[in-house]
């Protein structure tokens, strides 16, 4: 049985007009990380031990490095290789392009969108999986390989895409739980910590899942966006 390659896609929209991009390399690695931000309570302070605070969560993000090669992967549409170039040569071969051609186009998401005015939020999916939603906040590009003109033909891109939605719940906002909200759900994500982060109780999910007509409550797909209504006295 042969199985199927899958490439990781960026899908974004851009211009009004749906992208995919297709990864020509799948990473060798996903690097999710999410923060909790604590401080210390010097009011609730017994004897020599200040307790801890929940201030709320940082947006999620995804680290991941693409991979780009133009050496091996020619530019059919470019001009013939100088027969200097590649003496040994027994047909002529089409010289290989500007990978910055092929990186822009990552680097080219942290840029406004002419009709939002702001860079485009991405949806990255690997298989059959949303593996993250969010916006692209860093992408550097580290250049490897050089033709003798000086053409650069391999690099990689480091990208680091970050959620929209923070899990913040400022110090004058701690008891909102009165007001209805969205949020995105992210890799790892279950009902009881949504419910923590946005109720400041775990107990709470089900409100969550009854909203949100969830049959199953532990099966949350990244990407997918839930109600949380508000509580009820």
């Amino acid at each position: 049985m042969v199985v199927k390659l899958e490439k990781l896609t960026i899908e974004h929209v851009r211009d009004g007009v749906p992208v995919s991009l297709k990864a020509l390399f799948n990473p060798a690695r996903l690097v999710f990380r999410r923060k909790a931000t604590w401080e210390r309570d010097e009011a609730a302070q017994v004897g020599w031990i200040s307790a801890l605070k929940f201030r709320g969560s940082p947006p999620a993000s995804l680290a991941l490095d693409l991979f780009f090669d133009t050496y091996d992967a020619p530019d059919p549409a470019s001009a013939p290789w100088a027969r200097a170039l590649v003496p040994f040569a027994s047909v002529t071969r089409n010289a290989p392009h500007d990978v910055l051609d092929q990186t822009w186009a990552i680097e080219r998401l942290t840029r406004p969108d002419r009709e939002t005015h702001e860079p485009p939020t991405c949806t990255l999916r690997w298989g059959r999986g949303t593996l993250f939603c969010g916006v692209l906040a860093e992408a550097d590009t580290t250049v490897t390989l050089f033709l003798p003109d000086g053409t650069p033909v391999r690099a990689s891109v480091s990208c680091r895409f970050v959620a929209r939605e923070a899990l913040s719940r400022p110090a004058d906002e701690l008891h909102s739980a009165d007001v209805a909200k969205k949020y995105t759900v992210q890799p790892g994500d279950t009902l009881m910590l949504i419910a923590e982060a946005m109720y400041a109780d775990a107990r709470r999910w089900r409100p969550i899942a009854d909203a949100n007509a969830l049959g199953d409550p532990l099966r949350l797909t990244p990407g997918q966006v839930l109600l949380v209504p508000k509580l009820r006295n």
